[in-house]
């Protein structure tokens, strides 16, 4: 049934999976029994305090994603700044993806065609 008020968006397949079993792990615990009850809360929580979410360098930086659809888990989803990476999947910045921004020469000339340069490992 679609409801008029509401609409659709595109979620990462791993993200999706880690906020289903978050709500069958901890879904009683806390209220949020569905993804879609997760993404209500987190939504209307970065309106009101996008400070608390975002880090200050996030204004800066060039956003590089690379989807991989045989493997979603291995996509690249990272934030490149001058003095270092953040990756948007794992929310770190020392990871497989990050790893494969350094070592992947295929990742290495996509960047390099869009004039995106890595810092310093």
């Amino acid at each position: 049934m679609v409801r008029a008020d509401w609409v659709s968006v595109g979620i990462h397949k791993g993200l999706v999976g880690q906020l289903d079993e978050f709500a069958e792990k901890y879904g009683e615990k806390y209220g949020l029994r569905n993804r879609q009850q997760i993404l209500d809360l987190l939504a209307r929580e970065f309106l009101r305090s996008p400070e608390k979410f975002l880090r200050p360098e996030t204004k800066r930086g060039e956003h590089y994603i690379l989807p991989n659809r045989e493997s979603p888990k291995d996509s690249l989803d990272l934030h490149i700044f001058d003095t270092h990476i953040v990756c948007n999947v794992c929310n770190s910045e020392n990871c497989k993806h990050v790893d494969t921004a350094y070592e992947n020469k295929h990742v290495r000339k996509d960047l390099t065609k869009y004039k995106i340069n890595l810092p310093t490992k």
